[in-house]
């Protein structure tokens, strides 16, 4: 095992044990994300916590089971609803998609494997596009593409 998946392993094992002091539940989950409590059947584990912040916010974070986060979502309320913050991964550990709701703006980014920025688009609370911006996978600007998906999603999963 090399030095840094090592440091990685070290890392996880440690975020683990911290929350696990401060009163967050660990859910296990099968291929599906179904709860599971049979050991072989394990492939991720999702934490959540009550309070993340002098703010009282709530988080949840899934995990595989190498430790790779998959996504660190932020919430207002304990019942996971008004997301205010989410941050997904590739399965690899690159950043994928990151998503902010400030004030009456969404701000959503998404991520090429590589690390460079693919899109980064703003929309209002009446999901209208204020404006976005598209790069190729290697960082030169593109013509901006409207991705109706995007809309789904935010409707789905953040309001």
């Amino acid at each position: 095992m090399s030095s840094s998946k090592i440091k990685m392993t070290l890392l996880v094992i440690c975020l683990i044990a911290s929350i696990n002091t401060f009163g967050q539940d660990t859910i296990y989950l099968n291929a599906n994300k179904k709860s599971t409590f049979i050991k072989k059947d394990v492939c991720f584990f999702k934490i959540y916590s009550n309070y993340s912040d002098k703010e009282k916010r709530h988080f949840t974070k899934l995990y595989n089971t190498e430790g790779i986060i998959l996504y660190d979502k932020t919430y207002k309320t304990k019942h996971r609803k008004n997301l205010i913050e989410s941050t997904s991964w590739y399965e690899t550990g690159e950043k994928h998609v990151y998503y902010k709701r400030k004030y009456r703006k969404y701000y959503f980014i998404t991520y090429w494997k590589n690390g460079n920025i693919r899109k980064k688009t703003i929309y209002t609370k009446d999901d209208e596009l204020k404006e976005g911006s598209c790069w190729n996978s290697k960082g030169n600007i593109i013509k901006y593409r409207h991705d109706y998906k995007e809309l789904r999603l935010l409707a789905k999963n953040y309001y």
